[in-house]
C-alpha cells in the first residue's frame, strides 16, 4: 500500500524553507503560488491530471478550484488533509509568520491568539483559500446561500481543532471589524 502523504505539510516545509510570499493585500488572496502548489497536488493526488484535457487548466488558471469539474471531490480532499493534521502541525502553521520579506518569523502564541493585528501566515492562508473558492461556488457545487452557511459547512467539515479554533477566531474579527457587531475578541 503507497504511503499517503499530507501535501499540506509538504507544501507548509517548502515555505518554512524558502518563504513564499503570503500577503492579503496582493492578488489571489494572498500567494498565488501556494493556490497553484495546492491545486497541483490535489489535482495530482486525486490522479486529475489529464493531458487531453488542458482546457480545465486553461479554465482554472492552474489554481481556482471552484472552475473544476471535480471541484467537490477536491476541496473534500484539501479537508480531508486538514482534518489529519496534528494539533502541534497546525499550531506551527498558526504561528510561522515568516514570509519572503521576513523569512523567519515565529510568533510566540497562534496568530489568533496574538494581541493586535494578526500578520498573514500559513494556516490563515489555507483557511481564506478554502472559504474563497468554496464562498465562490457556494450555490453551484455545495448549495450554500450566503457567508454564514460557508463558515458552518466548513466548522461542519473541518474537524482538527486547532483550525476550528482558527477559523472561530477569523470569523469573529470579520464580524466585528466588517460588520461592526460589538464581540469581545
Amino acid at each position: 500500500m503507497k504511503e499517503n502523504k499530507n501535501y499540506i505539510l509538504t507544501i507548509f516545509k517548502e515555505h518554512t524553507e524558502n518563504p513564499y510570499n503570503i500577503d492579503r493585500f496582493s492578488m489571489a488572496g494572498g500567494c498565488i503560488e501556494i493556490e497553484e502548489r495546492l491545486y497541483s497536488c490535489v489535482e495530482k493526488e486525486l490522479n486529475l491530471h489529464n493531458k487531453e484535457d488542458q482546457r480545465v487548466h486553461e479554465l482554472t488558471g492552474g489554481r481556482a478550484i471552484y472552475l473544476h469539474p471535480n471541484a467537490k471531490e477536491m476541496y473534500e480532499d484539501i479537508i480531508k488533509k486538514v482534518n489529519g493534521l496534528t494539533d502541534s502541525q497546525a499550531d506551527q502553521m498558526a504561528r510561522f509568520a515568516g514570509d519572503a520579506n521576513n523569512p523567519i518569523w515565529i510568533l510566540p502564541k497562534s496568530f489568533y491568539k496574538s494581541k493586535g493585528i494578526s500578520p498573514d501566515n500559513f494556516l490563515k492562508f489555507i483557511i481564506m483559500y478554502l472559504y474563497g473558492d468554496i464562498y465562490h461556488a457556494k450555490e453551484e457545487i455545495f448549495g450554500l446561500k450566503t457567508r454564514d452557511e460557508v463558515i458552518e459547512y466548513m466548522k461542519d467539515k473541518i474537524t482538527q481543532p486547532v483550525v476550528i479554533e482558527a477559523i472561530n477566531f477569523m470569523n469573529k474579527r470579520y464580524l466585528k471589524n466588517v460588520l461592526g457587531e460589538e464581540l469581545d475578541i
